[in-house]
């Protein structure tokens, strides 16, 4: 899962203590603010394909059709249209 995910491997145990605790408590808001957002598109049937990179997830909908392209963040969540996931 991304929530237990720390990027900051090269940094004192001190620091990713502090991360993985903000996690919890600064960035509850707007991780759960996310998930909601993403799981409400799901039931919608707005979302074609989910990536996962280094504590990032991408909800995105493929319409190759329509030539615009969008997307807006919650916490680790990307919403978007028409988005390639290219790490």
């Amino acid at each position: 899962m991304s929530i237990f995910q720390i990027l900051l491997i090269s940094r004192p145990w001190y620091e990713r203590v502090l991360q993985f605790a903000l996690r919890f408590t600064w960035e509850a808001p707007h991780t759960l603010a996310g998930n909601l957002t993403s799981h409400g598109r799901n039931t919608l049937g707005q979302v074609d394909d989910v990536s996962y990179w280094g504590g990032v997830i991408l909800v995105n909908q493929d319409k190759p059709q329509e030539n615009d392209a969008w997307g807006f963040t919650f916490g680790p969540y990307i919403s978007s249209k028409n988005v390639i996931s290219n790490p």
